[in-house]
């Protein structure tokens, strides 16, 4: 059975860096972790 798109290719790559900004978001404190997700400081 072939991955899902989100996981492999380009899919993969849009995954990893939106990781990588949530967590350089929050160590800045312009956005902190809700319920499971990233919320964004209002500026």
């Amino acid at each position: 059975m072939p991955p899902d798109v989100r996981d492999a290719g380009f899919g993969e790559k849009v995954r990893s860096a939106l990781n990588a900004r949530h967590r350089w978001l929050l160590e800045q404190d312009l956005a902190k972790e809700q319920d499971g997700s990233v919320v964004y400081a209002k500026i």
